[in-house]
């Protein structure tokens, strides 16, 4: 596979569903990491075959709000590097995955792309790798053979190691090879279908198991993608684990299936349990059930740092209990993925009350954790017209969890507000005053046209809502003042924001809508710095500032410190303006939010101008262009006072244009976090922070990243990327080499 990728731009990697296509490749990525960057996309969640570019820069933390330039974006930013882009469950976006590969091989000559699908993306220059079931023995081979340990193929060192696993730890040594060899070949070898077999062997010796399907499994006869016979193996061998099931195991499969990704018991109480005591599910026989599942290998369980237990159904496991759900209840699937989006909408709404408090910062985390499933609720709802109360109110909620720019892209976000305000039948409420709110915002960030005409019909959805709900005139027009002052600043750039803005801060004072407030203070604050009125950047800096502290609001709380700053640059307050810069960016770092990143460094750039270390501040500048998540729009993101071409005449002023050039490139060639660490002051990329020493140490001691979570207090996700951030500073494989590391580093410091 190395070898092809060398030879070949596109490799994709097809076979049945569960035949490890993801394992395959993720092991060549694994190998390919030494000589090239790698970044894995999974596509699974998506469902828009036009957002595949955003999906993928989405990932890259490149948060190009237009959707127009995404794709331009991605090519520029890919030109000069070197690097394998993984795009993972390819076949349900298959148009659009096979437009962004062509765009990206034709613009980046540096990016090798390794795809896996069910289909090929017939796409020049693409080199097609069937994925094979595992070898099993043939007829008679069983008979050279002691003990199944002596069967030397992978197919029944599989079934072994997933035998241990349930608790069978002499399987290996006790199993009759026979029957062993017998049932590897009936399961055609998908790794898949052995898993599932293997989940069975506690409950049912092999001889049961092989009388008890026989007829219903079909060999695989052949691989590769046109394989009708592995398709047929494959559903016969869930069918199997289905017809093994109890009515009540089998219902709940089925309804589990329109989860997307993980979920714990009160969730699927709340999604799956009847409601109705005659019902065959109760909310009280949920665990019992869910249990029988996990022994079947139907459902997978995780342990979480706090001992919650997490589960999930594999991707083709998945699909056929939807298949199932569809054709086998009256109603189809439409009852539980109406509750499924019920119970999501609640999550989103919780998850927004806590967007301007001390627990901010744990919002993008569960934003991000549940963004599949937030994906389905919404799609689900913007398809059926009787739920667009239910739609508005979700991606009202979204939207004020700052989703589309911690765990999507402002792109797709601006689909789904636009196509659920132009469902009929969407009544005057506070959530579709936040809805029209944002997509005038939204559009603003993405140049488009059409903010003008959103801006007037946000203006009319006000008058609309104070009629409505006259408990919340004042809100709702507060807010169309927010969308219309935002226009005037960034769109018109007209004076006038300051008077708009002025307005909605002074009715959002009130504490209504705390989020509100401090974004109208945020950008009022950029209004009077654009407008040459210190007086009024002053007063709606400080005021920022102080709400956000008064509510502990870490994530906010950052862009706070950073407008403040702002006006402290301004007025000769430099050092002061600098702390603040890097107070804000060492949050966003520490939340692993990439939006506006670049702005706070690009500030810390002016800092260092006026400190006079113009080669470092050139050398930020041009950090801050690779960073830049806005992409070619001086007017689309927040305003700086000071043009990046007057720091950068400041910088040329001193260092020459020669030496100015050399400085700004040493800069663009950085990554996000040497860029980052640049802009902070520190003395080499290549040192690990403070947080990630303690988990390098931690890692020494050898300890899980759920025991390095449940030490630290943080999510076991953030452990994850620190561990991934240690490998890669360190250049060292796995987590003995960060041993071996923090070993001399001890030793040694």
């Amino acid at each position: 596979m190395i070898a092809d990728l060398a030879a070949a731009v596109l490799v994709t990697l097809d076979g049945v569903g569960g035949v490890g296509k993801t394992s395959v490749a993720l092991a060549v990525a694994r190998e390919m990491a030494a000589a090239m960057s790698v970044t894995v996309v999974e596509l699974k969640p998506h469902r828009d075959p036009d957002l595949v570019a955003a999906a993928v820069a989405t990932t890259l933390g490149l948060h190009d709000n237009d959707e127009r330039t995404i794709l331009s974006t991605l090519v520029e930013w890919l030109r000069t590097k070197r690097m394998l882009l993984v795009l993972d469950n390819c076949e349900h976006l298959i148009d659009g995955v096979a437009a962004f590969v062509d765009a990206i091989l034709d613009g980046a000559p540096g990016v090798r792309i390794l795809a896996t699908s069910r289909e090929a993306l017939r796409v020049e220059g693409e080199r097609i790798r069937p994925v094979p079931p595992l070898p099993v023995p043939p007829e008679g081979q069983h008979q050279s053979a002691r003990h199944v340990r002596d069967l030397a193929y992978d197919s029944v060192q599989l079934l072994v190691t997933r035998a241990a696993d349930v608790g069978l730890l002499d399987f290996g040594d006790t199993a009759d090879p026979e029957l062993v060899s017998l049932l590897v070949r009936r399961l055609g070898g998908i790794p898949l279908a052995i898993v599932l077999a293997a989940g069975r062997l506690r409950g049912m010796g092999l001889r049961d198991m092989l009388e008890s399907s026989r007829g219903l499994l079909a060999v695989l006869d052949r691989s590769g993608r046109d394989s009708t016979d592995g398709h047929q193996t494959l559903r016969d061998c869930i069918a199997w684990s289905e017809s093994l099931c109890s009515p009540a195991g089998r219902d709940l499969w089925m309804r589990l299936s329109v989860f997307a990704g993980d979920f714990d018991i009160q969730a699927a109480e709340a999604v799956c349990a009847d409601r109705d005591s005659n019902g065959l599910i109760g909310a009280e026989s949920i665990v019992d059930v869910l249990d029988s599942l996990v022994w079947a290998s139907v459902v997978t369980r995780e342990q979480t740092v706090d001992g919650q237990a997490r589960y999930r159904l594999l991707d083709p496991i998945r699909d056929y209990g939807l298949t199932l759900l569809q054709t086998s209840t009256p109603d189809g699937d439409t009852q539980w993925h109406e509750r499924h989006a019920e119970f999501f909408c609640r999550v989103a709404t919780e998850v927004a009350a806590k967007r301007f408090s001390p627990c901010d910062s744990l919002v993008v985390d569960t934003v991000r954790h549940h963004m599949p499933d937030f994906r389905v609720a919404v799609t689900w709802c913007l398809s059926h017209i009787h739920l667009t109360d239910m739609a508005i109110s979700l991606l009202a909620a979204l939207s004020q969890a700052t989703t589309w720019f911690t765990a999507a892209s402002v792109a797709e976000g601006q689909r789904y507000l636009i196509r659920a305000l132009g469902m009929p039948d969407a009544r005057p409420s506070i959530q579709r005053m936040v809805v029209f709110t944002h997509t005038v915002w939204h559009a603003m960030l993405q140049n488009d046209p059409a903010a003008e005409d959103w801006a007037n019909r946000c203006q009319h959805a006000a008058k609309e809502t104070a009629e409505s709900e006259p408990r919340h005139a004042v809100t709702a027009h507060a807010l169309a003042d927010f969308a219309e002052g935002v226009h005037l600043l960034f769109g018109k750039e007209d004076a006038r924001a300051i008077d708009v803005l002025g307005n909605a801060v002074a009715a959002l004072r009130s504490g209504e809508m705390p989020t509100y407030f401090h974004l109208s203070t945020l950008y009022l604050a950029q209004a009077g710095m654009k407008f040459d009125d210190l007086a009024v950047a002053d007063r709606a800096s400080q005021e920022c500032l102080v709400h956000a502290e008064a509510h502990a609001a870490g994530h906010s709380l950052s862009w706070a410190r950073w407008v403040r700053g702002l006006v402290e640059l301004e007025i000769g307050e430099a050092a002061k303006a600098r702390e603040r810069f890097e107070q804000a960016l060492r949050v966003q770092r520490d939340l692993g939010t990439y939006w506006g990143t670049e702005f706070m460094v690009e500030t810390l750039a002016r800092c260092a101008a006026v400190a006079r270390e113009h080669l470092r501040a050139a050398q930020l500048l041009g950090a801050a262009s690779k960073l830049s998540t806005v992409a070619g729009a001086d007017n689309s993101g927040p305003s700086f006072p000071a043009p990046h071409t007057t720091t950068e005449n400041l910088i040329r002023e001193h260092l020459g244009a020669e030496q100015y050039r050399s400085a700004y490139h040493a800069g663009a060639s950085l990554t996000f976090d040497d860029a980052v660490a640049l802009a902070l002051g520190e003395q080499s990329t290549s040192v690990l922070s403070d947080r990630q020493f303690e988990v390098a140490r931690l890692v020494a001691q050898g300890l899980t990243n759920e025991a390095i979570a449940k030490e630290l207090h943080i999510a076991e996700s953030t452990v994850h990327t620190h561990v991934r951030d240690v490998l890669r500073k360190l250049k060292v494989s796995n987590r003995a080499g960060i041993a071996a590391w923090f070993t001399r580093y001890a030793a040694n410091p």
